[in-house]
């Protein structure tokens, strides 16, 4: 082509060549050993700058606004003085030009800080590049513009009861029975006029109209909150997607909010009624940085985000994936409030040879294309701010959301990261941590993640993923393996503090102690208990005999806590033998088990022939040192055992199977089965710390309690775990070494990552799934209708509790706090309240009972607008007491009657 002009660089000498050929040559022969992959620049003619819809990088290239496409961002008019200049350049991919950055090609840290500011727009720019929001309309649009058919009182109450009437909702059938139910009169004759009967048959004429109308009715609610679909279209299909705006949220949010704590203490200049305490460091250091960047009248709008997938009950292919929002300037002690954003679509594994491998690449472009799409109303206010009237004397101020945590587990977390899962040299997503050194001390002291560098380079992996250039898939795969990450950018890089100043993309991510303790390192320390059980009685008895005998009576001993525990005494309870692949154990039972395994394992965990066993353990040692100074030049003299030969008797250990040395040097003459005990007592005291049970009366400084949760963890991995189990390679053992003194620093506390109250909202689209017809294609969009109408009738039926008990008359309040059969004779008339001497905190156990269940109890008739809660909802009940009802005329309740 005449208007085409092309040269290829070497990224080593930057010398240019007329043919590829010949780039090829010279860098087998000069450059060797060195990568082969070679940028290219590409000179295009006739298009004269940002007139035509370009953009220019920070790199110098100029690329077109909406031409990025999969391979990459097109380029337009790049001079090659100012691309040679920017090191960067251009490859072709499938027939079009497109930027290739050479920070990593060609190491030259000057193009490493010269793309740090462009990532945010070059991220977006690849995923605007897709077209998804282009193929954004509003869900059940046709439902949603019909006026409502129930516009009374009653029929509002008729509709909250179909939908809310029990876990899952009536179903079609059970709707129509309703009206059946409502609409029939005594004598089967025409209903009186003012009558219920007489509202229900005027408002539907038949029982499957109304089951329609609720139908209906629900799909203008989901309507009415601003609920979109598109559809993602990629190379296995097209898959539809569920999204509103996370803005929109975040702002009704800020308006209906009483109390709003947007400055930290620190802050001056600004009004004290929007002043609270301190909610971490990386609020503090994004209140820094907009402030001075955007002036006095700018705040920040602190939000966090949950996603995590579950598999849906009776189907083992399909699972929901929600995507959930939470404001964080409200007050610490009110609860905190998650609202649905999206629902990642599903994908199935594909058919055919690379199915899987097709499925996953899938998967992984579909969450962040998803994720872009729900967040792209808050990508552009973190950077250009929202005008925000706080009402009153307060004004008009521009508000930056900024996001301060990212709550999920860690299969999660590497998803959204773009990093690759189990298996890779960097399993860390905050640290660069190698895996033979993951849970050692060296660990401690790695080097963070940079953000820009590794963003960089995975764009430049996924330019190079579609590349036609000869050697581009071996430079993509050279780069991956040195980030451990995937030839695809995170779209929560195109936040502004993430992508940008300050860098926070991987420290957004907080430390979930649900699935790193609870749920991870109780599951670990079970299998390493067993396996060193196993190691150093070397095929001899235990003290309590045989290994199966010893594990099955270990967990036979939580049946002392009671109730207080639900550990499973059934084979294999909580421990299991070697070779094990499925426990039977739940999340449940680890998280009672997890303070309790002192006990579980006290005088039980060692060998029976402790004395033959150390003797042989300290010949062993002594050998290996002898080895080692006969290596260096020394001598050394040492005797065998009188009960034992080098090799090994009966009974014991083979040498090498179990390494004693770091055991005696820490432990000194402490029995096996002591050593196991306190180490196990010490995760006990690791998990309630984490936890904050037993925590001291007096409130110490942040820094005082990130250094004391820094030196606990360190003295659990490194002086107790270690030496006892040797060296791990586990990810949750990482997370509480290297990096739960962060949490502290930027959080404050453990809560704000914890994952226990979204995985119990799990529930939520559980039950809506059973009111859908279970197809793949067409379930996911039914179980967001049923999910999302029930917490809008939810909402409603609240206010209108609210509402009923306000009209109520005082005097009627007053009689009713307090019955004669509620009143205690020893009762004081102090007016103090009486203490339990219990802290009613997350520690204890109770039963979950429906507030209209209490509120029928004497005295208890207020409970529901007291507690502010539906009828409906549940409340843990620590302790109470049930009695047999007696009815009049000794007759049954009507159930019992039924069922006679």
């Amino acid at each position: 082509m005449a208007d085409r002009a092309v040269s290829y660089v070497c990224p080593h000498c930057s010398r240019l060549f007329k043919s590829s050929h010949l780039c090829q040559r010279h860098l087998t022969r000069t450059h060797v050993g060195l990568p082969r992959a070679y940028p290219t620049i590409v000179l295009l003619h006739g298009q004269q700058g940002p007139e035509d819809g370009l953009i220019e990088y920070a790199s110098g290239a100029v690329v077109p606004n909406g031409d990025v496409a999969g391979g990459g961002s097109s380029v337009a008019a790049a001079a090659p003085e100012a691309a040679a200049e920017a090191g960067s350049g251009v490859v072709y991919v499938g027939g079009a030009p497109t930027l290739v950055g050479t920070s990593t090609v060609c190491p030259a840290t000057e193009a490493v800080t010269t793309g740090a500011a462009s990532i945010c727009a070059r991220v977006r720019a690849l995923y605007d590049s897709f077209g998804d929001l282009g193929r954004a309309r509003p869900m059940h649009m046709r439902s949603g513009l019909r006026p409502t058919r129930f516009d009374s009182p009653f029929l509002r109450t008729t509709l909250r009861h179909a939908v809310l009437a029990n876990w899952t909702g009536s179903s079609r059938s059970s709707s129509q029975s309703l009206w059946r139910l409502m609409s029939a009169t005594p004598d089967g004759g025409p209903a009186p006029e003012r009558s219920c009967a007489a509202a229900i048959t005027a408002a539907f004429k038949s029982a499957s109209g109304s089951s329609i109308a609720i139908k209906q009715e629900q799909e203008r609610l989901v309507y009415l909150a601003g609920w979109m679909e598109t559809s993602l279209k990629s190379s296995s299909g097209t898959y539809a997607y569920m999204y509103r705006s996370g803005l929109k949220l975040l702002l009704e949010a800020l308006r209906d909010a009483p109390v709003k704590h947007l400055f930290t203490p620190a802050t001056v200049g600004v009004p004290t009624e929007l002043v609270g305490p301190s909610r971490g460091g990386i609020f503090e250091m994004y209140e820094a940085d907009v402030r001075k960047t955007h002036g006095e009248r700018a705040f920040v709008l602190p939000f966090s985000l949950f996603s995590d997938g579950t598999t849906l009950p009776n189907s083992k292919a399909a699972s929901a994936h929600p995507l959930r929002i939470s404001a964080e300037f409200l007050p610490a002690d009110q609860p905190r409030e998650w609202h649905s954003l999206g629902a990642f679509p599903h994908v199935l594994a594909l058919l055919g040879r690379g199915g899987s491998e097709r499925a996953r690449e899938a998967r992984r472009e579909l969450l962040q294309r998803a994720l872009f799409i729900t967040l792209d109303d808050i990508f552009k206010a973190s950077h250009d701010g929202v005008l925000v009237d706080l009402g009153g004397d307060l004004g008009v101020w521009r508000a930056f959301p900024r996001q301060v945590c990212y709550s999920a587990d860690y299969p999660e977390k590497r998803a959204l990261l773009c990093l690759r899962g189990i298996g890779c040299m960097h399993q860390c997503s905050t640290c660069v941590a190698a895996l033979p050194v993951f849970c050692d001390r060296e660990a401690v002291d790695a080097a963070p993640r940079e953000v820009v560098v590794t963003v960089n380079d995975q764009l430049q992996s996924h330019n190079l993923d579609s590349a036609v250039v000869r050697g581009s898939k071996a430079e993509r795969d050279r780069l991956c393996e040195l980030h451990s990450c995937n030839a695809l950018p995170p779209s929560l890089s195109c936040m502004a503090g993430l992508g940008s100043r300050p860098y926070l993309l991987y420290r957004v991510f907080g430390l979930d102690v649900l699935h790193v303790l609870a749920l991870g390192l109780a599951r670990d320390m079970t299998v390493w208990a067993v396996e060193w059980l196993h190691a150093v009685c070397g095929g001899g008895p235990a003290i309590y005999g045989s290994l199966p005998a010893t594990l099955t009576t270990a967990s036979a001993r939580a049946e002392l806590f009671g109730r207080r525990s639900s550990v499973s005494t059934a084979f294999p309870g909580a421990f299991v033998l070697p070779g094990t692949l499925q426990s039977s154990y739940t999340g449940a039972q680890l998280r009672s088990a997890a303070t309790m395994y002192a006990l579980m394992v006290d005088g039980l965990f060692g060998p029976a022939n402790w004395e033959a066993v150390k003797a042989q353990a300290r010949f062993d040692i002594s050998r290996r040192r002898s080895t080692r100074l006969r290596q260096d030049g020394g001598t050394v003299a040492f005797s065998a055992p009188a009960a034992s030969a080098p090799g090994g008797a009966a009974g014991l250990p083979a040498p090498g199977t179990y390494n004693w040395e770091p055991f005696f040097q820490r432990f000194g003459d402490m029995t096996p089965q002591d050593a196991m005990t306190s180490v196990m007592a010490a995760f006990g005291r690791l998990v309630s710390d984490f936890y904050g049970y037993n925590q001291p009366s007096t409130a110490p400084t942040r820094a005082e309690r990130a250094a004391r949760v820094r030196q606990q963890a360190q003295d659990f991995a490194l002086g107790m775990v270690q030496p006892l189990f040797g060296s791990k390679r586990s990810t949750k053992l990482h997370e509480a070494l290297c990096h739960a003194a962060d949490e502290i620093e930027l959080r404050e506390d453990f809560s704000m990552a914890d994952t226990s109250l979204n995985e119990q909202k799990h529930k939520l689209e559980k039950a809506a799934y059973r009111r859908t017809n279970r197809q793949t294609a067409s379930s996911g969009r039914q179980l967001l209708t049923v999910a999302q109408a029930r917490v809008v009738l939810q909402r409603e039926e609240a206010l209108a509790a609210r509402a009923t008990h306000a009209a109520q008359p005082e005097e009627e309040d007053r009689t009713s706090q307090v019955s004669d059969e509620d009143s205690d004779e020893d009762s004081s008339d102090d007016g103090e309240p009486i203490s339990t001497g219990l802290p009613l905190g997350r520690g204890f156990r109770g039963t979950r009972v429906p507030v209209e269940q209490l509120a029928k109890r004497p005295g208890l008739c207020s409970l529901a607008a007291l507690l502010g809660l539906p009828g409906y909802a549940h409340i843990t009940l620590l302790t109470g007491i049930h009695f047999t009802a007696t009815y009049e005329w000794n007759a049954l309740p009507f159930g019992r009657r039924a069922t006679r």
